[in-house]
């Protein structure tokens, strides 16, 4: 039997999707051994179909990269913000903690400190 007058796509769809009885799937394994061509074919179909049951997998990979990407964009502006109160904060706890020591400082004085300091 040549390719030429046997509907292979037809076996080659059976075929993969097991559809195939034992003289069938016998015989057309034994056209697989001898024809190149049709082995090729056989494989470019299973690997269609392959990357068809994947689809929905491709599909939600792409989802979740658009996902991520928008929330990095997010995070992306979102920080220069959060430094901009971090330093606010930075200064702020500086200042007091400065200014706390400072009227520590004076408190501590006696009598006669605040005399040497302050009088001329």
């Amino acid at each position: 039997m040549s390719m030429n007058t046997i509907d292979f796509p037809y076996f080659i769809e059976r075929y993969i999707s097991g559809e195939m009885n034992e003289t069938e799937k016998i015989w057309f394994e034994k056209e697989l051994e001898g024809n190149i061509d049709l082995r090729k074919e056989v494989e470019l179909r299973k690997k269609t179909e392959d990357l068809l049951k994947r689809k929905d997998i491709i599909s939600l990979r792409n989802k979740l990269s658009v996902i991520e990407k928008t929330r990095e964009e997010k995070e992306h502006l979102r920080l220069p913000q959060t430094r901009l109160y971090l330093r606010f904060a930075a200064v702020i706890t500086v200042m007091v903690i400065v200014g706390s020591v400072i009227l520590l400082e004076e408190r501590n004085l006696s009598a006669s400190q605040i005399m040497k300091r302050y009088y001329t």
